[in-house]
């Protein structure tokens, strides 16, 4: 079984960018299933291959993701490594920062409370 969160899975997927100091913000909102897998993807690497060195992932409304768009947010992160560049992720719900917990991501992108606390963090 891959790994996904139990929220509401009906609930309408919506992506919105915007700026944070030096960080493009990046929230995702609803329900990102399989099929959001591609729009996920090429957003993320749209901000990984811009000048913006941080991408922070606001996860506050986010009610549900499935595996394969996890596996986006991992190469979107990758992606801006290569670039010195970093994700940092922001409120999950609690369902999602168990999933994060579970594999084991949120010791890989920083877990933040707000969007000041992760672009006030210095890169790791």
């Amino acid at each position: 079984m891959s790994p996904t969160s139990d929220g509401n899975k009906d609930a309408p997927f919506e992506m919105r960018v915007s700026t944070h100091d030096e960080a493009t913000v990046l929230a995702l909102c609803g329900a990102c299933t399989m099929s959001d897998a591609e729009s996920l993807g090429d957003k993320i690497m749209e901000i990984a291959l811009s000048p913006a060195a941080l991408l922070v992932l606001e996860l506050s409304d986010l009610e549900f993701i499935e595996s394969t768009n996890l596996g986006k947010i991992v190469a979107g992160y990758l992606q801006l490594r290569k670039r010195h560049g970093d994700l940092r992720v922001v409120a999950p719900q609690p369902k999602i920062r168990h999933l994060l917990d579970l594999t084991r991501l949120s010791t890989l992108f920083g877990v933040f409370d707000s969007i000041p606390d992760a672009v006030g963090k210095r890169p790791h």
